[in-house]
């Protein structure tokens, strides 16, 4: 095959760019080729062999990437450059030969060198060497230079060696122990990431710097000392070291970068040096085993996620210095009792003590101003919270899920936020802002003041049986009821002009509601789940009635939509097991998918003439219903539209030209076939007899239709 019908070659035919067929085999590159570009036969798997010439004097970097075939290389003399992991991820490599007398580079038992062995380059994966002495000369071990060298038990590293480049030990998942030497300055980034089986590890005192990764996931190193000299860890250096039980971190330190003792599960204490001023997102998350930590007077930040997830940790004291505690900074952490925030803080992040469901108390200084969005939100064990008059901002879900919360106080100078009888409103109490899911309150009357019920007011208020509504409130936010389990009833006033997305939902205990006729729109999720809902008045004023509505409302009848509904949404009425008959008014021109899903007890339903679209899966699972009138007006019959509707026994199609309508698949049930009746306009038989659905029927009736 000629080298133009595999490679794809630059415009002067200089160098290669890339292979037109990744599955080649074997390769010869002509004379007119000076240079194999970056990642050029990267990911050819099936390639065994190469043949580079002498007028190549450039191979890019990860040239030969993924060749999981090639089990050898020779590298000409012409060649003065070679690219950095030009071989890496060669499973079957064993060979790298440097030929001839090249000026620049040297191989040694396959091994790459620079012509000084200086730097070794790269060591090919299928050596199958256990034990690897580097030579004495070599002062850099390049980057990825031992990458994947999964059967490498040990290595020796001569007190030449200044640098461990980046990834140079990447993968090796036999490496049990290293001894760097005194030598060596940096630990490049990824060095030692992967290496599952390295048990210790010596860092000598030469060392000032730990690159991210470098350590990441040897899941076998028990310890590791730090010496003084380190001045910087990078991010996620000892990320998924999971039996890693203890760690001393010098004072030469001053940053505990991201992530870097992340998912440590069996970490239980360490000691934070006072050098150290900021501990960086993620830096202890998921240390499962940690109890308590001693975080030094020198903090002044505690980064996001700083400790998320850490289930054994019990207490922990934040110093005086620390001014933000960032988002999601104690996230999960189900152990902790108790936490003092000192008065040096101003802001509590988003989310910062989510899901700390042992918490029972915690104290908010003067200093604060922010609560973020969800801060204490899942703390089930939170009976109380004092809010000070230094906050202005209290985020959305601040409070969410603190299922045992009876009183939220707000400080009386605060000039945001109020409170009476626990419950907080903003200041002029014209917004109602939460309610405690265990306020002793069962029937609650709004005050006059308010003119909304704003987001998750009452959100999972398990114990509310009845509310007031005020004529003052003209809106009703997003789930501001959502979960109120025990909710019998309740009236809404004209006043309300909107009600929220599944502002209702789950209020398994309500029977029936009145929409006012001052709302134009049943928002989505509106009044989901309420499985005792048996009645509901949908005024004239309605023209939308969203997605979920009122899905998995089983205990409804009936319902009547007004002709001023132009829109319902899908699965609107999914679930209404009880309802019977419904009819669609005359503004309606598509029903949504699965608007009526699963209304197994719908005996009959009128789809009127405007009516153009019946979606997917609008009526699947519609086990009662025995008769369908489908009007000329519609132009498409959704996928499984009437899926699973096993009763029918009569099905009317009024469309003149069955061309006209397009269908989704499968739109019937297929088991009606043989005795459901087919009603179709005179002088359509034929059509409908050949029809790819339609003719599947065995009984068919013509008719005259006005």
């Amino acid at each position: 095959m000629e080298m133009n019908d595999i490679l794809i070659l630059s415009d002067d035919k200089t160098t290669v760019l890339s292979v037109k067929d990744k599955n080649v085999k074997s390769v010869i590159i002509l004379d007119c080729v000076t240079k194999i570009g970056e990642n050029a036969f990267s990911g050819c798997e099936s390639l065994e062999s190469i043949d580079i010439p002498d007028s190549v004097t450039e191979i890019g970097k990860q040239a030969f990437k993924g060749c999981r075939s090639l089990k050898s290389i020779d590298i000409p003399n012409s060649v003065t450059k070679i690219g950095e992991c030009v071989c890496c991820e060669c499973a079957v490599l064993e060979c790298i030969n440097v030929v001839g007398n090249n000026s620049v580079y040297k191989s040694v038992e396959g091994v790459l060198y620079d012509k000084k062995m200086t730097s070794i380059i790269s060591s090919p994966i299928k050596q199958n060497k256990t034990t690897f002495v580097i030579p004495d000369n070599v002062t850099k071990i390049c980057k990825g230079a031992f990458c994947k060298c999964g059967f490498l038990k040990s290595i020796v590293i001569p007190d030449s060696v200044m640098e461990i480049g980046r990834s140079a030990f990447y993968g090796c998942s036999s490496l049990e122990s290293i001894d760097i030497p005194n030598s060596v300055t940096e630990i490049g980034r990824s060095a030692f990431c992967g290496c599952s089986s390295l048990k210790s590890i010596n860092i000598p005192n030469s060392v000032i710097e730990i690159g991210g990764s470098a350590f990441d996931g040897c899941s076998s190193l028990k310890s590791i000392n730090i010496p003084n000299s380190v001045t910087e860890i990078g991010s996620n250096a000892f990320d998924g070291c999971s039996s890693l039980e203890s760690i001393d971190i010098p004072e030469s330190v001053t940053e505990i970068g991201g992530g870097v003792f992340s998912e440590c599960e069996s970490l239980k204490s360490i000691d934070i040096p006072e050098s150290v001023t900021e501990i960086g997102d993620g830096a202890f998350g998921f240390c499962r085993s940690l109890k308590s930590i001693d975080i030094p007077n020198s903090v002044t930040k505690i980064g996001d996620g700083a400790f998320g997830f850490c289930r054994s940790l019990k207490s922990i004291d934040i110093p005086n210095s620390v001014t933000k505690i960032g988002e999601l900074a104690f996230y999960g952490c189900s152990s902790l009792k108790s936490i003092d925030i000192p008065n040096s803080v101003t802001k509590i992040g988003l989310w910062a003590f989510d899901g700390c469901s042992s918490l029972e108390s915690i104290d908010i200084p003067e200093s604060v101003t922010e609560i973020g969005g969800g801060a204490f939100s899942e703390c089930e064990s939170l009976k109380s919270i004092d809010v000070p008059n230094s906050v202005t901002k209290i985020g959305e879900l601040a409070f969410d899920g603190c299922s045992s919360l009876e009183s939220i106080k707000v400080s009386k100078n605060n000039y945001v936020y109020k409170s009476v009888e626990g419950i907080l409103y903003d200041k002029k109490m014209t917004s109602i802002i939460r309610f405690p899911m265990k306020h002793k309150n069962v029937a609650f009357v709004i005050p006059n003041s308010v003119t909304k019920i704003g987001e998750l007011a009452f959100y999972g208020c398990s114990l509310l049986k009845s509310i007031d509504i005020p004529n003052s409130v003209t809106e009703i936010g997003r789930r501001a009821f959502d979960g109120c389990s025990l909710l019998e009833s309740i009236d809404i006033p004209d006043s309300v002009t909107e009600i929220g997305d599944m502002a209702f939902n789950e209020c398994s205990s309500l029977e029936s509601i009145d929409i006012p006729d001052s709302v134009t729109e049943i928002r989505e999720r509106a009044f989901r789940y309420c499985s005792s809902l048996k009645t509901i008045y949908i005024p004239n004023s309605v023209m939308t009635i969203g997605n979920f509505a009122f899905e998995g409302c089983s205990s409804l009848k009936s319902i009547d939509i007004p002709d001023s509904v132009t829109k319902i949404g899908g699965k609107a009425f999914g679930g209404c097991k009880s309802l019977e008959i419904i009819d669609i008014p005359n503004s309606i021109t598509k029903i949504g998918e699965c608007a009526f899903y699963e209304c197994s007890s719908l005996k009959s339903i009128y789809i009127p003439d405007s009516v153009t679209t019946i979606g997917n899966f609008t009526f699947e699972g519609c086990s009662s219903l025995k008769s369908i009138d489908i009007p000329d007006s519609v132009t498409k019959i959704g996928e499984k539209a009437f899926g699973g509707c096993k009763s029918l026994e009569s099905i009317t199609i009024r469309c003149k030209d069955i061309d006209n309508i397009k269908f989704g698949w499968s739109p019937f049930y297929n088991d009606i076939f043989d005795e459901c009746v087919l009603h179709i306009p005179s002088g359509t038989r034929w059509a409908y007899r050949h029809h790819p659905i339609f003719g599947k029927f065995k009984n068919i009736v013509t008719e005259r239709f006005d």
